[in-house]
């Protein structure tokens, strides 16, 4: 790399010494010819590619010589990790001694407790308190049964269910009564969720003539054609909403 170095700085100041002495005959000779100002410039223009190589040669081997000192450098850090490695001094486990078992304290003797007999019930008494006990249990059947023909009382009445009182409330239009959460509901579990078909089934619903094509329609085409299980509680609902559609 030297070598090829100096040999273009030669051959620079060469072209440099060239150079110098075709200025010095052209300021001898007052009538230069146009070939003398030719030469000139092609030895300025040779020289100033010599100049141009010369700095780029000198910049790739500043380059180099960084890459060879980083690489110096790190060979020395691996080389002292190693020696250290190779010096790091061996660790002996320490064998801590074992702590002494304590003593086990031997049970002292509970002192014996004498248990007082209780008195004996006679047979009287016990008749008297199973008698006692069978009376409350017929009064507490009494008051369960009075209760429970209330309440049978009371739901045959009226059904006062939220549910309930909301299954007789007539709707004007099916797709205002149904929310956006449950549209949604309706395409995916009905209608394979297509979000058209189910538009396009509530609007046919919507203007049917009575219940009776509305029930017929829901059941005989949509049903049939989507493949409804009787017991689908979304079709329930829906067959629901239709019904209060038309009351």
């Amino acid at each position: 790399m030297e070598m090829k170095s100096t040999r273009l700085k030669n051959e620079l100041v060469n072209k440099a010494r060239q150079l110098n002495r075709q200025i010095e005959q052209l300021e001898k000779h007052t009538d230069s010819s146009d070939e003398d100002l030719e030469g000139i410039l092609a030895t300025i223009a040779q020289l100033q590619g010599k100049v141009i190589g010369f700095q780029l040669l000198k910049e790739w081997e500043g380059e180099k010589l960084q890459e060879e000192k980083a690489e110096e450098i790190q060979t020395t850090k691996d080389e002292k990790k190693v020696e250290e490695i190779v010096n790091e001094p061996e660790v002996v486990n320490k064998v801590e001694p074992e702590e002494p078992t304590p003593a086990v304290e031997e049970k002292k003797e509970v002192p014996k407790v004498e248990v007082k007999s209780e008195p004996k019930i006679s047979e009287e008494d016990i008749d008297a308190i199973e008698k006692e006990q069978t009376e409350s249990k017929a009064s507490e059947n009494e008051n369960i049964k009075s209760k429970q023909d209330l309440n049978e009382l009371f739901h045959s009445e009226k059904d006062p269910s939220l549910s309930g009182q909301l299954r007789k409330q007539p709707i004007a239009d099916l797709l205002t009564a149904i929310g956006l959460n449950e549209r949604y509901l309706y395409a995916n579990e009905l209608f394979g969720g297509s979000m058209e078909d189910f538009k396009e089934a509530i609007r046919i619903l919507n203007e049917c003539e009575n219940l009776e094509a509305a029930s017929s329609y829901c059941k005989n085409e949509l049903q049939k054609s989507f493949g409804w299980e009787d017991d689908n509680e979304l079709f329930k609902a829906l067959v629901a909403l239709v019904e209060r559609r038309y009351l």
